[in-house]
């Protein structure tokens, strides 16, 4: 009897060790984080406005910190656009359309403007600006270089 005594409690502790402790369950760790919503069309929108005001004031640092998702992958994409010659110019782009794309599996959900616009130099570019929600509830974009696409090769 004192060792099936023994078995429950040792089973009672390890079940207080797994609650405890974030699980993955089919793929995805479970945390008692709340969900937070994707980002909505308006909230994209404003954000492509505001990445838009960045770079008509030639504002890239702030375009970085500010709009982007992460501020490194942006300065990154930056230095291929300034190497391409491929500047924003002072007209915003139009949006044509948008996508919601939920979360799914390991991917983070995003609501996606598929904008059109012409560069500095005349030339005229498709793309897709993607808004997303960070874990503190703000929402960035994980291309706010929307001008120019990180596949684009230099001149």
């Amino acid at each position: 009897m004192l060792w099936l005594g023994g078995a429950v409690l040792a089973l009672c502790a390890g079940l207080l060790v797994i609650a405890g402790t974030p699980t993955v369950w089919l793929g995805r760790q479970v945390t008692d984080t709340p969900v937070l919503p994707m980002p909505t069309r308006a909230e994209a929108e404003a954000l492509l406005n505001q990445a838009t005001g960045f770079a008509r004031a030639h504002d890239y640092a702030g375009l970085c910190q500010t709009v982007a998702q992460d501020a490194g992958a942006c300065q990154k994409v930056l230095d291929r656009a300034d190497v391409s010659h491929a500047a924003p110019s002072s007209a915003p782009p139009a949006v044509e359309g948008a996508i919601s794309q939920p979360d799914r599996d390991t991917v983070q959900g995003a609501e996606v403007l598929h904008i059109r616009g012409t560069r500095a130099d005349g030339t005229s570019y498709t793309a897709d600006f993607s808004a997303v929600r960070t874990p503190d509830g703000q929402v960035r974009s994980q291309n706010a270089v929307y001008w120019f696409s990180s596949l684009d090769k230099p001149a």
